[in-house]
């Protein structure tokens, strides 16, 4: 039987015998190509088809150029949004973490920084560009910009050594106690550096030496921390308290724990203190206290006051025992006291208010939250608390500003409140 080559339409003889079956292979003598015969019924022909050529595979058609087309674009897409979202996510975790110490005056460099808050004062202020510096501030730039770090031109000058710059600033009404986010002032950043000419220079125009950080440490603690002995002997005679606590170590003890024998026989001659013992009563009267039995809790921490008088954790927690015993005027005494040797400690504001709002006093709620407010200006819990003793007092538009400032620094209940006071006010 002939058939024809679907792919050069060549005769191909294919023996009768093979017919037989219904699906036949052969290869066609013309062009080489693998045919299939395909039996359809008895009587009723053959059918041909080439499911191989050594030609190659035939060209694809336009919907199937399409497809490709739609497919590689959207590929090419999906790569591009990928690379994009890499890059914005190292530009943003290079923005989050990029603070130099000697700022530079790349573009690059100056972008980043600008883009994290910096004014133009702030860039000259970390370069020690004095004339830059005093040129800004004649066209009216602001003495307190503040970054995105809540630092000043002051701060960051300060923290580089830059002492013409600080001078200037100074002179020019800078704030000495303008605070970052880790509540660092400018006195206690050029303590940590060992800037000892700025740091001698900021005392000396009053500069609180006994100032925290957030963290509790004096400047005598970061002196010590940073291994300055220069710097720490400078503040121990200027009157920086020799046994001050900053989570409960006096710098003696900090001094030790870091080897730091130079820094520790210089505190030892000004009277500095390791005070274990009142330490040792101190964790035995807070285990008294978890026991419920109050009055061994409060012989423990008379103990340890009698070794160490000012120390505000130990005066806190007595406050606190005492509140518990009923006795509130002792505990209104003591909390006081502590917060006047800690002035960061938000939980014993919290027990101050909670024993003056029994009685009504507002007023004098107000001015303790404010002055944490003071201190801690990002401090969204003092602005709520001190919001609520304002609506308490009746003064309800200064509630509503506490409560507004204390929402958006990411409070919620004072979100709460905000709605509350002004529906009041409805």
């Amino acid at each position: 039987m002939t058939v024809t080559c679907s792919l050069c339409d060549a005769p191909q003889e294919v023996a009768d015998r093979e017919l037989v079956r219904p699906l036949v292979q052969a290869v066609c003598a013309q062009c080489a190509a693998t045919l299939v015969i395909v039996r359809l019924s008895p009587g009723a022909g053959v059918s041909t088809a080439r499911p191989h050529s050594p030609r190659g595979p035939s060209a694809p058609t336009l919907p199937q150029k399409l497809l490709g087309l739609g497919a590689a674009t959207l590929l090419g897409l999906f790569n591009f949004a990928v690379i994009v979202g890499l890059a914005y996510f190292s530009l943003q975790q290079l923005k989050n973490t990029y603070d130099p110490y000697e700022v530079d005056e790349y573009v690059f460099s100056s972008w980043i920084l600008k883009s994290k808050g910096w004014t133009d004062l702030h860039l000259a202020a970390a370069r020690g560009q004095a004339e830059h510096v005093a040129a800004l501030l004649n066209q009216g730039h602001s003495v307190e910009a503040r970054n995105d770090n809540k630092r000043t031109p002051l701060y960051e000058a300060a923290k580089r050594g830059r002492f013409e710059v600080v001078q200037l600033l100074v002179e020019r009404g800078a704030n000495l106690e303008a605070r970052g986010k880790q509540g660092y002032t400018p006195l206690l950043t050029a303590v940590g550096r060992g800037h000892i000419a700025v740091v001698q220079l900021l005392l000396a125009k009053g500069a609180n030496i006994n100032a925290r950080c957030d963290c509790g440490s004096t400047a005598l603690h970061e002196a010590v921390r940073s291994g300055h002995a220069e710097v720490a002997m400078l503040l121990l005679e200027h009157g920086a308290d020799v046994n001050a606590r900053a989570s409960g170590k006096t710098a003696l003890q900090l001094a030790e724990e870091q080897e730091q024998e130079e820094i520790a026989d210089l505190l030892r001659q000004r009277g500095g203190k390791i005070l274990h013992a009142a330490r040792d009563h101190l964790q035995r009267g807070y285990e008294f206290y978890t026991q419920g039995q109050l009055d061994q809790a409060l012989a423990e921490y008379d103990a340890a006051l009698a070794v160490d008088p000012n120390n505000a954790e130990t005066l806190y927690y007595r406050g606190v025992a005492l509140i518990k015993k009923g006795a509130h005027e002792d505990a209104l005494a003591a909390l006081e006291h502590s917060i006047q040797l800690d002035p960061t400690r938000l939980e014993a504001y919290l027990n101050v208010d909670w024993i003056l709002a029994k009685r009504g006093e507002w007023d004098r709620i107000i001015a303790h939250w404010s002055r944490l407010i003071e201190l801690q200006p990002d401090n969204a819990r003092a602005y709520y608390e001190r919001g609520g003793s304002y609506f308490h007092k009746g003064d309800r538009p200064s509630a509503v500003r506490d409560a507004e400032t204390a929402c958006r620094l990411g409070h919620q209940e004072a979100c709460k409140a905000y709605a509350q006071y002004n529906s009041r006010g409805a």
